[in-house]
């Protein structure tokens, strides 16, 4: 499911870029790092048992770093695939999956990321070449 999800929200977001070769180059990195934070966030709450509002002012940490990310022009593809995968990863207010099933859902979000940004960036070479070829 976990799969499902994020190929249709990643299909999403290239297309609705009018740049999309500016996610090519971030978004399996971004993905990948906003699983990891998903995973450390969710790490940090097991282990010290936390309760949910120090969860809550915890996520708003993570989303605040995201955000900044977000807002600087050079980082703002990466900053929102992190924060976008952070948020789904991380189940934030949830507390439905044990660990090991929130490691294989973030693993199947990255292996999207990855399916999209390959479909994608064949897609534009092969319009570019027909645009080419039609001159």
């Amino acid at each position: 499911m976990g799969f499902a999800l994020g190929a249709s929200i990643f299909a999403t977001v290239i297309g609705s870029f009018p740049k999309p070769q500016l996610l090519f180059l971030n978004m399996p990195l971004g993905a990948s790092m906003g699983v990891v934070l998903g995973l450390i966030y969710r790490g940090l709450g097991a282990e010290f048992d936390l309760s949910p509002d120090v969860m809550i002012a915890l996520a708003a940490v993570f989303i605040g770093l995201g955000s900044y990310l977000r807002a600087n022009p050079k980082t703002q593809a990466f900053g929102l695939d992190i924060n976008m995968v952070f948020l789904i990863s991380a189940e934030v207010g949830l507390t439905l999956h044990t660990y090991p099933e929130l490691l294989m859902g973030g693993v199947a979000l990255i292996g999207a990321a990855l399916m999209c940004t390959f479909i994608f960036r064949a897609m534009l070479i092969y319009v570019q070449r027909v645009h080419k070829r039609e001159k």
